[in-house]
């Protein structure tokens, strides 16, 4: 699986190194961390909030398997619709009225110990200020995990402005500008099943 290049802006080498930083934060602390890092951009010439999402490779191989109810390597083609699925039941956006964005894949890198996944949610074309009213839904990994914690960083790409959001068990769903409260909260849909 790989993204095509010209689908999306790659992190720019700072922005790597920041996420790189916040990850090794994490270890330095003794024990090992369980944590999700997601760069959002707000692209307001496609009018798409877009997401790469670096995840450890093993758990994410766990977690997908468990819900195909088979064992899966994320390398074989078979296993990518199963993947796309347990990223969209576990990242969700929700527009400023609160209504639902379907997410639209773009690719994946899987290497040995990190995975990388690119997908995007089109919201259409609105203003910096609506778009940072939308809701960002992370709960990757909550159910394996007592400890997972995931981290989004968002941009608006327009002014530069960033601004991070950590996610836990009891706050699985924010608004892109923190102060602003979530219109409704997308957990219950879609279900998470083993079937086809």
């Amino acid at each position: 699986m790989h993204l095509k290049p010209h689908r999306f802006h790659c992190l720019r080498f700072l922005s790597r190194s920041l996420l790189a930083m916040l990850v090794m934060m994490g270890l330095a602390t003794g024990h090992p961390n369980h944590d999700a890092i997601a760069e959002v951009d707000w692209n307001s010439e496609t009018g798409s909030l877009e997401v790469e999402l670096r995840v450890n490779a093993h758990e994410l191989e766990r977690a997908v398997s468990k819900l195909a109810g088979q064992a899966l390597d994320l390398d074989e083609a078979g296993s990518l619709e199963h993947l796309k699925k347990y990223v969209a039941a576990h990242v969700r956006c929700l527009d400023e009225d609160g209504k639902a964005v379907e997410m639209k894949w773009a690719g994946a890198e899987i290497r040995v110990r990190s995975a990388w996944l690119y997908f995007e949610f089109p919201v259409g074309k609105r203003s910096d200020e609506a778009v940072a009213k939308c809701s960002i839904a992370n709960t990757v990994f909550f159910e394996d995990y007592e400890d997972q914690t995931n981290t989004v960083a968002f941009r608006l790409r327009s002014d530069g402005t960033r601004c991070f959001i950590r996610y836990s068990k009891e706050k699985p769903i924010a608004s892109l500008t923190p102060e602003v409260e979530p219109k409704a909260d997308p957990l219950n849909k879609p279900e998470l099943t083993t079937e086809e």
